[in-house]
């Protein structure tokens, strides 16, 4: 126990670095908080004109509102979990530039030092933009039902932080046998860029297309979290949703410790 105690806080040291490193680029993370509301906006203006030439109060199941909140949503996700989706430049330089060779002499993980110090610079923006999101959900939705589904939100949100995490590592680790991995990456997150719910939400996609999402990784990082805040699902689907979430977290890790460890004797093999 003491043991695990003393692994973890080591590892949480690594979020202090990252949160010191993030207040000394503190105006990119401003000029961010200022990126968030012009994307935010041209949706707005977007989904507004859409409306406005249909002439319908709702288009699908989604007022105007509720796409908005969506897509709001949607920004917020995309900002907290930033670190994570520049993971495959970070590790592929590491990998290629040789630097990978120090943390392997070092008595920590790779892997979970790239987790701890995303959680640091994840820490302002979650800080910041996540009760936002919560403050604003409570003009379309009360009552202490909606209350329990905000607490639910940051749990699968959490989840689907740690998903993002693992999708961006297993692209990663593909520098162990190529040269170049960023025509792979793109083909991935183009195809998670659909499943996820980023371009639009899964209800507006056939139903062959919704099929297929819940047998890939991506709609469990941004629209089964949003789901459960706007949707006011029952208690039983948000559990379904959670434990899909978990089952995809644990086939991820399998699948990244195996590369890992593939991985790793190539690259010792080779000199590294």
């Amino acid at each position: 126990m003491k043991h695990l105690v003393a692994d973890l806080s080591k590892h949480f040291a690594f979020v202090k670095v990252a949160k010191i490193n993030k207040k000394i680029f503190i105006p990119n993370f401003l000029n961010d908080l200022l990126v968030v509301p012009i994307k935010f906006l041209v949706l707005l203006v977007v989904w507004f004109a859409l409306f406005e030439y249909s002439g319908k109060k709702e288009i699908g199941q989604f007022t105007l509102w509720a796409l908005i909140l969506y897509y709001l949503m949607y920004t917020i996700i995309m900002q907290v979990t930033g670190y994570y989706r520049q993971l495959p430049y970070i590790i592929w330089g590491e990998i290629t530039e040789g630097n990978l060779s120090k943390f392997l002499c070092r008595p920590m993980s790779y892997v979970m030092y790239h987790f701890f110090y995303g959680l640091g610079y994840t820490y302002y923006s979650a800080f910041f933009c996540i009760p936002a999101v919560l403050m604003i959900s409570l003009f379309f939705y009360s009552g202490i039902g909606f209350m329990i589904n905000c607490l639910l939100f940051l749990v699968s949100l959490f989840m689907g932080i740690i998903i993002t995490f693992f999708i961006h590592l297993l692209i990663s680790f593909l520098t162990f046998w190529m040269e170049s991995i960023f025509g792979y990456r793109d083909l991935i997150l183009h195809i998670g860029t659909i499943f996820s719910g980023s371009i639009l939400p899964m209800d507006f996609f056939p139903e062959i297309f919704q099929t297929i999402s819940f047998y890939l990784p991506f709609r469990y990082m941004i629209y089964d979290p949003i789901s459960i805040i706007l949707y006011q699902l029952q208690i039983n689907q948000i559990i379904m949703i959670l434990v899909r979430q978990l089952l995809c977290i644990i086939c991820l890790y399998v699948i990244t410790k195996d590369l890992w460890l593939i991985g790793i004797k190539k690259y010792e093999a080779q000199g590294g």
